[in-house]
């Protein structure tokens, strides 16, 4: 049973409604000013767990065992006066869904209908499920008796449901609905290798990763890389390759056990390496270097530039210093023959 809830500085205290189900419970042995009891109808204190301090906000979760016989939950503080409470109310609410859609745009509309014997206000929490994977929440605190929920990050396949679990605070009533079917999602291709220049003679790494929502991490074989200029280079999640001189598009392609395709791709620039004679291929060269350079150091120009900036702005400034110093100041003894009338 899932216990959340905050305590604030002013000694007042708030509890959120259970959830069930979520992992396995813990003994704990905490400490504190405030504590969480699971009780029985008559007051018997079925677990307790201590946490927070006075004088300041405390926000708590705890999974905590479900026990037969808990009626209650309470928080007291150091005194034992309870400041929050939630009561289990005797019938627990009805659900029943009503109807799916599936739409063209990756939605699921889904509607249906609820009732509490004991008139509680009730919140939806919605879970999804496609063939045997684990139930995945999509929605919490829906408080319509209708939603529609955005299947385009959603595994699909041909057996897929939605749950819709009904809350009156402590109780719960849930309802899964029949199986229905939903695209197989194309997997995602990330490639991984950085992207730069490159010499002809050099072995390039090309290095990638893909992912499948319905197949999870795909293997190597799973993986294949073309390049716009070479053709088909080879399969795997990292492959060595050269490449002839040239812009290539770099391709990497992922396909899924549906057949379905995810593809992505960059573009790398690979130079001449051979040696040559020729005054032009010697500057086309020199040219191709200088971009492999300016390439390498791209992150670093920024830097350089405020260096050389401040280099000269220093050189100038102990020039100026220098010409002050060789300049003549006029001497008072030069002036003191001249008649004063000159003056």
């Amino acid at each position: 049973m899932l216990v959340q809830g905050m305590v604030f500085r002013n000694g007042s205290a708030v509890l959120y409604p259970p959830a069930f189900g979520w992992g396995e419970p813990r003994e704990l042995a905490g400490r504190g000013d405030y504590e969480v009891r699971v009780t029985s109808f008559s007051g018997q204190v079925l677990y307790s767990v201590k946490f927070g301090r006075r004088g300041g906000d405390s926000a708590f979760t705890f999974i905590l065992p479900f026990k037969s016989g808990a009626a209650k939950i309470v928080i007291v503080n150091e005194e034992g006066d309870v400041i929050a409470k939630l009561s289990k109310t005797a019938h627990s609410p009805a659900v029943k869904i009503n109807s799916i859609k599936i739409t063209d745009e990756d939605f699921i509309d889904i509607e249906w209908e609820a009732e509490d014997v004991d008139g509680d206000d009730m919140t939806y929490d919605l879970l999804y499920k496609c063939g045997e994977g684990f139930w995945i929440p999509v929605a919490s605190g829906v408080s319509e008796n209708s939603y529609r929920i955005n299947a385009s990050m959603l595994p699909g396949g041909s057996a897929c449901s939605v749950m819709v679990i009904a809350s009156d605070g402590f109780n719960v009533g849930s309802d899964i609905s029949k199986s229905f079917r939903v695209l197989s999602k194309p997997p995602t291709a990330i490639i991984l290798t950085e992207l730069s220049s490159y010499l002809d003679s050099e072995e390039i790494i090309l290095k990638g990763l893909a992912y499948d929502l319905e197949d999870g991490i795909l293997g190597s074989s799973n993986i294949k890389w073309f390049s716009s200029k070479d053709g088909y280079l080879g399969n795997g999640s990292s492959i060595r390759v050269k490449l002839s001189p040239g812009s290539h598009v770099i391709i990497m392609k992922a396909v899924d056990s549906s057949g379905a395709v995810g593809e992505t791709s960059v573009e790398i620039k690979v130079m001449r390496s051979g040696a040559t004679t020729s005054t032009t291929n010697i500057i086309d060269r020199l040219k191709e270097y200088l971009v492999i350079i300016i390439d390498k150091l791209k992150g670093y120009l920024v830097p350089i530039i405020i260096v050389i900036a401040a280099v000269a702005v220093l050189a100038g400034a102990v020039a100026a210093i220098r010409r002050r110093r060789r300049t003549p100041k006029p001497s008072p003894a030069r002036y003191q023959n001249f008649p004063l009338s000159y003056f």
